[in-house]
C-alpha cells in the first residue's frame, strides 16, 4: 500500500513536472520556424534593394532627341570606317578652331566702322576692309567644316544643331555679300549705307550662330541664372 501511493506520488510529481517543459518548447519552436521565415523574406527584399531598377523609357520628341556623338553612333559594333571618312572626320573637327576667327574679325570690324562713323569719315576704312575680307573667308571655312564635322561627329539636341547649322551657312553667304560691297566701297572711296547695313546684320548673324553653337557643347541651360 505504501508502495503503491509512493508510486502514484512519483508518477504524479512526474507527470506534473514535465508538463512545463513540453508547454515551453512548443513556444520556442513556433518562434524559431517564423525567424526563419523573417530571415529568408529579409534576405529576398535585400537582394531586391541591391538590384538597380531599370529606368523607365520616356520618349523624347525628335526635335530635342540628342545626334549621336563621335565613337557612339547607332551602331557600336561598326567596322572601321575607311582612310576618305576618317580623314573627313579629322578634318571636319577644325570646325571648332577655325569658327573663332569670323567671330573676332567681323566684331573688330564693327567696332572699327563704328569709329570711322563717329569721325564722320566718309572714305571707307582700310581696317574693315581687312577684317571683312578675312572675316569672310574664316566663315565659309567654318561653315563648310561645320558641315563635315557634324556629318560625323555632330552631338547634342537636333532642334538646336539645325538652327546653328543653317544660321552659320547664312553668316557664311551673308558675310560673302559683305565682301562685294566692301571692295565696290573700296574702289569708289565713299562708304555706302547698305555696306553698314550688311556688316551689322551679318555681324549679328555670326553671333547668333556661335552663340547655338556654344549650346551645343555646354548646354541649354549655361547662361541660366
Amino acid at each position: 500500500m505504501l508502495n503503491s501511493t509512493w508510486n502514484v506520488r512519483e508518477s504524479g510529481s512526474v507527470h506534473h513536472a514535465a508538463r512545463p517543459v513540453s508547454t515551453g518548447i512548443r513556444p520556442m519552436i513556433v518562434a524559431g520556424i517564423l525567424a526563419a521565415g523573417l530571415f529568408q523574406h529579409g534576405s529576398a527584399l535585400a537582394e531586391s534593394h541591391e538590384t538597380p531598377a531599370k529606368k523607365s523609357s520616356v520618349d523624347t520628341p525628335a526635335n530635342l532627341q540628342e545626334t549621336p556623338i563621335d565613337g557612339q553612333k547607332e551602331n557600336p559594333g561598326r567596322k572601321e570606317l575607311a582612310f576618305p571618312a576618317r580623314l573627313g572626320r579629322l578634318i571636319g573637327k577644325f570646325h571648332v578652331l577655325v569658327v573663332h576667327f569670323p567671330i573676332a574679325l567681323f566684331l573688330e570690324a564693327v567696332l572699327a566702322e563704328l569709329l570711322s562713323m563717329w569721325r564722320k569719315e566718309r572714305t571707307p576704312s582700310s581696317v574693315v576692309r581687312f577684317c571683312v575680307l578675312l572675316g569672310a573667308a574664316g566663315a565659309v571655312s567654318a561653315a563648310g567644316l561645320g558641315w563635315l564635322h557634324a556629318a560625323f561627329s555632330a552631338a547634342g539636341p537636333r532642334q538646336i544643331l539645325f538652327i546653328h547649322r543653317w544660321l552659320g551657312t547664312l553668316a557664311a553667304a551673308w558675310s560673302v555679300g559683305t565682301v562685294v560691297l566692301s571692295e565696290r566701297d573700296a574702289r569708289s572711296q565713299r562708304r555706302s549705307k547698305t555696306f553698314r547695313i550688311l556688316l551689322f546684320f551679318g555681324a549679328g548673324l555670326i553671333g547668333s550662330a556661335a552663340h547655338f553653337g556654344g549650346m551645343l557643347v555646354f548646354g541649354l541651360n549655361y547662361f541660366k541664372w
